[in-house]
């Protein structure tokens, strides 16, 4: 995932739990289910008060409401938090449908990744390195210069021998880089611009 684009989901959380009085309604409806009037009697807060917070807190998915009596009852959402979790930190998945090859070697390449889009192995023979690393480039943006710390972040979440899989990019020509391996690119678009990722 690129690191300078936040989900929206995360956004939301962030905006949402950023308020010290959201906190603590948080921290009281992780542990039991409360109407509004006994959060107020708890906090000390108003209820209209309250409800604004609810609100935010209900419009990032953090809550789960139900009705007793014509009552309603707020409680922390925790599988909001899993599937945030879960966003930031999935791992790239291969796309092959970019990738213009015969079916058999589709099933080949598919058999090296797990259903995470981690690597199983990294293969050995010339054709099916190649074919791996067509997968794995497509985490590359085109025009972009890459510090090596940032191609390793990359990498990792392929495979954790990054060096192997770095060394491989450069020596089969998908990535470029300066003399010092201070900076890399896609070797089929040299960066005009000096921004990194």
């Amino acid at each position: 995932m690129d690191t300078n684009q936040i989900l929206p989901d995360i956004e939301n959380f962030i905006s949402a739990t950023l308020d010290s009085e959201r906190l603590i309604l948080i921290s009281y409806l992780s542990q039991d289910s409360c109407s509004v009037l006994d959060l107020a009697e708890k906090m000390g807060q108003e209820p209209a008060s309250l409800l604004r917070h609810l609100a935010i807190l209900d419009r990032a998915n953090l809550l789960t409401i139900s009705e007793n009596d014509g009552i309603k009852n707020y409680r922390f959402n925790s599988k909001s938090i899993e599937r945030i979790a879960r966003q930031q930190f999935e791992k790239p998945r291969p796309d092959l449908t970019t990738i213009d090859l015969p079916e058999d070697q589709k099933k080949m390449v598919t058999s090296y990744f797990q259903s995470d889009g981690s690597l199983k192995m990294i293969p050995t023979q010339f054709k099916k390195i190649q074919i791996v690393l067509e997968c794995i480039i497509k985490s590359f943006k085109f025009n972009t210069y890459y510090s090596e710390k940032k191609v390793n972040e990359i990498l990792k979440k392929y495979n954790p021998d990054t060096a192997m899989l770095r060394r491989y990019l450069v020596d089969y020509q998908y990535l470029d880089r300066e003399r010092d391996g201070s900076l890399y690119w896609r070797r089929d678009d040299p960066p005009s611009d000096p921004g990194i990722a």
